[in-house]
């Protein structure tokens, strides 16, 4: 039995990236082996989010980045 880790970065609803990595999960668990699946995106840290983006532009870091 092996163990896996699957890691999902995006938190866009339908993305195809999350999609992909549960059909992987799948097949891993129908092997008998174990998966543990860390969401980057509930552990709140500074990733790219184009929900966010889209409803507020974009962070004021990024913008100040870009102006320097």
């Amino acid at each position: 039995m092996s163990n896996f880790l699957s890691m999902i970065g995006s938190e866009r609803p339908g993305s195809f990236n999350a999609s992909t990595v549960a059909l992987i999960e799948q097949q891993i668990q129908a092997n008998n082996d174990t998966v543990t699946r860390i969401d980057l995106a509930a552990l709140a840290l500074p990733i790219y989010s184009q929900v966010l983006e889209q409803s507020g532009g974009q962070p004021s870091g990024a913008t100040a980045l870009r102006a320097a």
